[in-house]
């Protein structure tokens, strides 16, 4: 046994779930243990562990969860009949192998066989070879043996298909010296020989002399003996739509029919199955190549000409793929566009009840009930996502449908009304029930015979989709889907993703942090507004020379206190004004952000930064008049004394929105060109664009400084014409000096009594202060977040999905995701217990040794566990 997981973090997930699905080994015992049951019980539940993740429940391929027992077996290596918690922490140790699979099939396997027992091995030894790893063959024959007899298929045995080891002519030659078997050898086995012995076994034993019909194909075996034999070899691997769409009925160029398949055909539709992979891959080459997004994926018709010219002119050359034949290429079509069909046809099921029931939102209500197995496993399990489960049940599942019947039902329609009425004549399989009529009537019309030339230009043959054939040849392709919207969750909700801005208002927790954070940066900064404010105050330059002057002045007169006058309002207004104007900028900005290209114009984002300065005008300019008074009071005989309270009460309501046109003025124009630049330059120069796969959807802190500073410089300077008008407004004139009355007299006076450079003061002062403080900002808000996380609740679900929120990736493992994952995520580490997932690759590797494991239950373990005691003893 391996030694224990000493990951606490992981090793208390473990004991957790360990826990819940464990008895007492003994009724007056508090030891706990797993039994077979229940070990089933958690590997099929553990889909449910986590709130924000599911672990491969949308996977279209069927794995049985009574194959899980085999794992319980090859678990209890004393054979107890139950694990125990070191049983438990073994096997969360294998699965973190890389080949986790191959490991718990070779342990399967030596339980039975006593020399190999003897002997230990550490798994994790990077220098461990697989040829080491030894069976005695004549014992795994008996394993397979006992298998085939414990599970005693009567059809099975009937037609001979049962596999018999001891006919195996190739077996001699994968054998060392000593008659044993190594675990590479049987890979390799499992790679090659044995699929082919499966394919010959099972067509010679089911096939009959096509002579008797209309053909001369030699033996053939029936369409539904097809699709046992490979359901029989591939349900586990293969999506189970597959199954329902093998209609040869529309595969003109092949001469077998649904009553007269044939070998080649029989074996082209194996290498198509086995090449399925392949075939994926290559789909979403071709739409790399022809730059298509998901979204194009579901209106982009891919016909034979387009699939074989990639083939041949830009796939092959660099992966130099073995060929499709052209008979192949034409069961490929023809299984998707049968998918297409029956999907089609379930969706006219559905219109029929909605008819018969009377209830239009019947289908809506029970789809995820009612659809077929055979063509769908994605609703059995519902996700607890609102949003993803209207997606499963409207995209995925309808979208198409809506389209096809907009474009096609009319033309459809007419080309087959007049087969309809001769059909109508001549059927005998109509009942005189007004259902059965309706029914008839929906298959005509709607569906194209593919009998018929004319309606066959407008059979699903003809209009299929990117997403058509990804849809059926990757059986992951709906939980890739699902988990990509899942990750997109997680993404919007993680305290470490960057927002439009930056992340501080998603939540009460985040508004906290940073208003914290928002008056650190203006207290860091503030020194720096204070000079701003006296010299646009000073309409000479008797008093202060320059800024570093006006500086040094108020420091040696008012000392560290008077360069913090006003401070106060400062810091109650930082955290509502961001707010306000953070918050509306980004709602414009989705609003007016094309959903389907997710570009929006310039006008749009300069109107979006527009609407949020002037949102924020309302409450900031109270604040702003009262911080000014409280920085210049220092300059005006016994302004000592002068508080914000006698401030505000001096001013009333009214007189706190003095110069506030001034005001909306400087905020509206700082705001539009503000937001737009931030965008353009995070965009243009440090290449970030979420929406965009191919661009960087995070950047680093210093990035982020870079891009607010560098936007901050245009807006800041070319609005400080309208902060020095502002200023001259809400402050008190000193004797002698005139008194403004309004924005257009302030200005003309400014320009007539002093120059025009006097619009200009305090400009530097306001760049080196909008800059700095939105870097202090950032920086304190990125410490607050790692010294003060967000905690969630206690619930065990809640808890795995907190430590995941901040440390999972992808339950994918590569070689099950087709579909690229978010970017974002790849910094993440892994901490996700995927049991379900490992566990149907385990099983997997089990059934393509024997399709008889695929029904293995207690009473063939019981037999195993039985042998295994005799052997020991």
């Amino acid at each position: 046994m391996e030694l224990l997981n000493t990951n606490s973090h992981k090793k208390k997930q473990q004991i957790e779930i360990f826990s819940q699905f464990a008895q007492p080994i003994e009724s007056n015992s508090s030891r706990l243990v797993l039994k077979y049951h229940d070990f089933i019980e958690l590997i099929t539940n553990s889909r449910d562990f986590y709130e924000k993740f599911t672990d491969h429940c949308f996977n279209l391929n069927q794995i049985p969860k009574n194959t899980f027992g085999c794992i319980f077996f090859a678990l209890d290596e004393q054979n107890k009949g139950y694990l125990t918690i070191n049983d438990w922490f073994h096997f969360n140790n294998l699965l973190e192998l890389d080949n986790y699979h191959l490991i718990i099939l070779y342990e399967f396997l030596r339980k039975c066989d006593p020399t190999s027992q003897l002997k230990t091995y550490s798994y994790g030894n990077k220098f461990l070879s697989f040829d080491s790893l030894e069976l005695d063959l004549s014992n795994f024959k008996n394993t397979i043996k006992i298998i085939q007899s414990g599970v005693n298929d009567t059809f099975l045995n009937a037609n001979n298909l049962q596999l018999n080891w001891d006919d195996f002519k190739w077996l001699p030659l994968y054998l060392k010296k000593n008659n044993k078997l190594t675990l590479n050898s049987l890979l390799s086995i499992l790679q090659n020989d044995l699929k082919t012995e499966k394919c010959i076994n099972g067509f010679q034993n089911l096939c009959c002399d096509s002579s008797s019909g209309n053909t001369d194909l030699g033996k053939t075996i029936s369409k539904n003996q097809l699709i046992y034999l490979l359901k029989l070899l591939y349900s586990h691997r293969i999506s189970a739509d597959v199954f329902g769409s093998l209609n040869l009925s529309n595969s003109f160029l092949i001469k077998s029919d649904n009553n007269y398949i044939s070998y080649n055909v029989f074996k082209d539709i194996i290498y198509l199955f086995e090449n399925f992979d392949l075939i994926n891959q290559i789909i979403l080459r071709y739409a790399e190549e022809n730059s298509l997004d998901e979204n194009d994926w579901k209106t982009h018709i891919l016909n034979k000409k387009n699939f074989m010219n990639f083939i041949n002119h830009h796939y092959d050359k660099i992966n130099n793929i073995s060929e499709f034949t052209p008979s192949q290429i034409n069961l490929l079509f023809s299984i998707v566009a049968n998918s297409k069909e029956n999907n089609f046809k379930f969706k006219k099921n559905n219109v029929q009840n909605q008819v018969n029931t009377g209830n239009p939102s019947a289908v809506d209500d029970h789809d995820s009930k009612n659809y077929d197995a055979n063509y769908s496993q994605c609703n059995v399990y519902c996700h607890k996502d609102k949003y993803i489960n209207e997606y499963i049940n409207k995209e995925y599942n309808k979208d198409w449908l809506r389209e096809y019947s907009k474009e096609y039902s009319a033309e459809v329609f007419n080309q087959n009304y007049n087969a309809l009425m001769m059909d109508l004549d001549q059927s005998k399989n109509i009942q005189s029930s007004a259902t059965s009529l309706f029914k008839f009537f929906c298959d005509k019309l709607f569906m194209a015979s593919p009998a018929d030339s004319t309606a066959a230009n407008i059979h699903p043959l003809n209009y299929l989709t990117v997403e058509d054939f990804l849809k059926l040849v990757n059986p992951n392709y709906l939980n890739d889907k699902v988990h990509e919207m899942e990750m997109s969750r997680l993404k919007s909700e993680s305290l470490r993703t960057n927002f439009y801005f930056f992340p501080i208002f998603d939540s009460i927790h985040n508004f906290l942090l940073g208003s914290i954070a928002g008056c650190i940066g203006a207290t860091a900064v503030y020194p720096i507004d204070m000079v701003k404010t006296r010299m646009q105050a000073q309409r000479t330059n008797d008093l202060y020379k320059n800024s570093i002057d006006c500086f040094v002045k108020i420091l040696r007169r008012e000392g560290i206190k008077g360069i913090y006058s006003g401070l106060g309002p400062q810091l109650i207004g930082v955290a509502p004004e961001k707010a306000i104007k953070l918050t509306v900028n980004d709602y414009m900005r989705n609003t007016f952000t094309d959903t389907k290209t997710g570009n929006i114009k310039v006008y749009q984002e300069l109107l979006s930064g527009a609407m949020a300065g002037a949102c924020q005008v309302i409450f900031t300019n109270p604040l702003e008049i009262v911080k000014i008074r409280l920085q210049v009071k220092n300059e005006y005989k016994g302004g000592a004394g002068i508080t914000a309270t006698s401030i505000i009460r001096k001013l009333g309501l009214t007189g706190l929105y003095k110069g506030v046109l001034a005001c909306s003025l400087r905020d509206i124009p700082f705001s539009a060109i503000y937001f737009p630049t931030y965008a353009h330059i995070k965009k243009d120069l440090f290449n970030f664009d979420p929406k965009d796969k191919n661009k960087r959807s995070k950047l680093e802190t210093w990035e982020l400084l870079t891009s607010g500073s560098l936007a901050g410089i245009p807006s800041a300077y070319l609005t400080t014409p309208f902060d020095v008008i502002k200023t001259r407004l809400q402050i008190v004139p000193k004797s002698g000096e005139t008194k403004y009355t309004g924005i257009i007299h302030a200005a003309k006076t400014i320009l007539r009594e002093e120059s025009f450079k006097s619009f200009f003061k305090g400009g530097g002062a306001r760049v080196l202060r909008s800059s700095p403080q939105f870097g202090f900002t950032l920086a304190a808000y990125e410490i607050f977040q790692n010294l003060f996380p967000l905690q969630q609740n206690n619930s065990m679900g809640s808890k795995m999905d907190e430590k995941m929120t901040h440390d999972t990736m992808s339950p994918h493992s590569p070689e099950s995701s087709t579909s690229q994952m978010p970017s974002d995520t790849s910094h993440l580490k892994t901490n996700y217990m995927d049991y379900y997932y490992k566990s149907c690759n385990i099983s997997k590797v089990f059934i393509d040794l024997d399709y008889n494991f695929a029904q293995f239950n207690y009473d063939v373990y019981q037999k195993l566990r039985d042998l295994v005691r005799k052997g020991n003893n």
